[in-house]
């Protein structure tokens, strides 16, 4: 389509107006009540909408991506070693083996390192065999638990709602933090943006800032946020910030069955890949295994 800018002339205002328009004007810009010449209209620019197209074809070419702009597509069985904050795809395997005799409940944690590495989680693929009964698994994103202790006094940490350590203002606080909040490890939450239902962004509550020192893998300038503005936040249990999948069915034997979506969530670092499988009685033996899609800065 072709915007053209136009020169009219309203007889009632007694001057030249410009405006933009795909057809030539009929009213006054200005006011839709005005009359103008349309003898005296011209075209004096126009704008075209340029759409790609295939140089053989001559289609229309389209792109359709969940991928944040910078980062590569990456398929995975595993996560990465959380010991080393800097690795990537050696750690713990997305998989899960029940033989007779074992708990009827077992979980598996998987990390990844993210503080250098954006990482944004897509979609998933699980298989399962043998699965009978009320088999079933949850994955959810779970936040890394910091150790405190509660004998603290006039300290710079005090607990709110029972799960979340925030900052206690003129150190009149309870809480004494057991971690070193400065490794990767020890506690720190990125909270990234949430998207809301317009599309836009809002940036989360979080009450703490700090700074990664990329040369000596440590936090440093740790900082409160009372208002809430800012970027990490201390949890002493695990929250659920999202269940992926509740009591996801299993029967039979499945390959790569498809957990779809068209979204894709960014990965905050200190969150954490949390799998519970439950199995069905009578006893037997099963086996469940998951692929994530994701996209990853580094992907080695």
């Amino acid at each position: 389509m072709t915007v053209y800018n136009w020169r009219v002339y309203c007889n009632t205002e007694g001057g030249y107006i410009e405006t933009w328009s795909p057809e030539v004007p009929t009213v006054c810009p200005n006011n839709n009540i005005h009359e103008i010449d349309p003898l005296k209209s011209v075209i004096i620019g126009e704008v075209k909408e340029v759409v790609p197209v295939d140089s053989v074809t001559g289609k229309v070419r389209s792109h359709s991506s969940s991928k944040l702009p910078g980062l590569t597509t990456n398929f995975t069985g595993r996560g990465d070693d959380p010991s080393d904050v800097d690795d990537v795809g050696n750690g713990q395997r997305i998989y899960y083996k029940h033989e007779l005799g074992d708990s009827t409940e077992a979980t598996i944690y998987v990390d990844f390192n993210t503080i250098a590495n954006t990482t944004s989680i897509n979609e998933g693929y699980e298989s399962h065999s043998n699965c009978q009964n009320e088999d079933c698994g949850s994955v959810e994103i779970v936040s890394r638990a910091t150790q405190i202790s509660m004998d603290g006094t006039n300290t710079d940490y005090k607990l709110y709602a029972g799960i979340m350590v925030i900052p206690a203002i003129d150190s009149t606080g309870e809480v004494e933090i057991l971690s070193d909040l400065s490794e990767h490890d020890g506690g720190l939450v990125y909270m990234p943006d949430v998207q809301q239902t317009d599309g836009s962004y809002l940036s989360p509550v979080a009450f703490w800032n700090a700074e990664w020192n990329s040369v000596t893998k440590k936090f440093e300038n740790i900082t409160p946020a009372p208002a809430g503005d800012g970027r990490y936040n201390i949890f002493i249990y695990e929250y659920v910030f999202h269940r992926f999948a509740n009591d996801w069915p299993l029967m039979g034997n499945c390959s790569g069955c498809l957990l779809s979506t068209e979204d894709e969530d960014l990965w905050g670092h200190g969150m954490r890949l949390k799998i519970t499988m439950k199995t069905g009685l009578p006893d037997h033996a099963w086996e469940f295994k998951l692929g994530l899609s994701m996209s990853r800065l580094r992907t080695a």
